[in-house]
């Protein structure tokens, strides 16, 4: 029988904050969504004060003002940097197949790696020590606190990991290995709560009096595959310690990239829309090559504000390139040409998406003779990469993103989002490393 850990970081967002700003420890603090218009993140001291997640800015800004508490927007190069190095640090445990990165902040380990299918039960304290060292090391290497669960199931380990961010006295640490500790468990944990349970299924059980994990957990089987298909059965095995759900090897690839954004102002002029494109084309083709992939399709959408009393305008389209490509130069034309087919001058774009689809390993590539990618572009994308890397994001771009400053604190066109109370790039930007001053 497996036994999941799942690790997640408290806070992550805010924690990334604390780590370089430690005289926030202990504040309120709050991060803002792009173009700074909803929380995306809360210390526990913003949570006590009941600001909600995913609340409008702008409905708590006197409240939060009155309690002082700290605003920061959005600053992705920082907490994708960060979220890298916690990896690294929990992959270095436990070998490849035993590890998976399941978000920004949240990561799954098989511990049958470690205890080669053992007593779970007899070996707590072996379990627990070890989780204690990850905890640890976790924190001592990035400053990043994190919380652990532990259970024979993923979607067990989830809820565990639950208690465990309201278990500070074990350490943010909880370990569910036997079914009178899960029953407990899930007795307290609304059924809204469970791992894989969205708002409309929700509604639903508790429309037939299944309001807790546990009651979903006793339901009858029968009544849960026929209501919630066979996901939701999946679900109700994995509450009764059946696993189900197995571990994803980090090396499998993603059949796609998406990079999208909502803009700042309307975009009227098809060329700032054009720059916005080239832009999103850029980042998701960077994130290609950093993945060893490449991409057979480019798709782009674009639509205008939906709230507005003006028309809403809303359109989008494919290309399927000649060949499987990381080039961005060969990715940006294909999203420049799908604007100029799917856009219209003068409508007011708020949101733009660029997504890279059929991805492949690029090592796993097959040539067409007819057709093939210039071999320019691989020296040019390395020697782009490389030089960004080095000075940080967009030293080097190409012209039809547009002639922006990237170390500016707020964007020169409208498409590009808010920062005003973005904090410096510590890890990836030369220009914003932290001074030390020796006295």
């Amino acid at each position: 029988m497996p036994l999941f850990a799942l690790i997640d970081c408290n806070n992550f967002f805010a924690s990334c904050e604390r780590v370089f700003n430690p005289r926030l420890n202990g504040k309120p603090v709050v991060v803002l969504s792009n173009n700074d218009g909803c929380i995306v993140a809360r210390s526990n001291e913003a949570k006590a004060l009941g600001i909600p997640m995913g609340a409008p800015y702008f409905q708590w800004r006197r409240l939060i003002e009155e309690h002082g508490v700290h605003v920061f927007s959005s600053n992705f190069a920082l907490y994708g940097d960060m979220s890298r190095r916690v990896m690294d640090v929990l992959a270095s445990f436990l070998p490849e197949e035993c590890f998976e990165v399941y978000s920004v902040d949240e990561a799954f380990m098989n511990l049958d790696c470690l205890l080669r299918g053992d007593d779970y039960a007899a070996n707590k304290e072996k379990i627990l020590s070890f989780a204690e060292e990850v905890r640890r090391t976790v924190r001592q290497w990035t400053g990043i606190p994190v919380s652990i669960g532990i259970a024979p199931t993923k979607t067990l380990a989830k809820a565990a990991n639950r208690m465990a961010k309201k278990n500070a006295s074990a350490n943010s640490i909880f370990a569910c290995l036997d079914e009178a500790t899960a029953d407990t468990m899930l007795a307290t944990m609304p059924v809204g709560d469970v791992w894989g349970v969205g708002r409309k299924l929700s509604e639903a059980y508790r429309a037939h009096s299944i309001t807790t994990a546990l009651d979903l957990k006793n339901a009858p089987e029968e009544w849960v595959r026929k209501r919630a298909t066979v996901v939701g059965w999946r679900t109700q095995r994995e509450l009764r310690g059946i696993s189900c759900v197995r571990l994803e090897s980090t090396n499998e690839h993603q059949h796609s990239i998406l990079h999208s954004r909502s803009f700042r102002h309307a975009v009227t002029s098809l060329d700032q829309l054009h720059e916005a494109v080239a832009s999103f084309t850029g980042r998701a083709a960077e994130k290609l090559r950093r993945l060893g992939l490449v991409c057979a399709c480019v798709s782009v959408s674009v639509r205008t504000n939906r709230f507005s009393s003006a028309d809403y305008f809303s359109n989008g389209g494919e290309a399927i390139l000649p060949f499987p490509t990381d080039s961005t130069i060969d990715l940006v034309n294909a999203a420049s040409m799908l604007v100029d087919r799917i856009a219209q001058e003068g409508q007011g774009y708020k949101k733009a998406s660029v997504t890279l689809c059929e991805l492949t390993p690029r090592n796993r590539v097959q040539t067409d003779i007819f057709s093939q990618p210039d071999t320019r572009h691989e020296s040019i994308m390395h020697i782009m990469d490389t030089l960004n890397k080095r000075f940080g994001k967009d030293a080097l771009h190409l012209a039809a993103s547009g002639s922006s400053i990237t170390g500016s604190r707020a964007g020169s066109h409208a498409w590009q989002g808010a920062t005003d109370e973005r904090s410096h790039r510590y890890t990836t930007h030369w220009g914003e490393l932290k001074v030390v001053r020796a006295v």
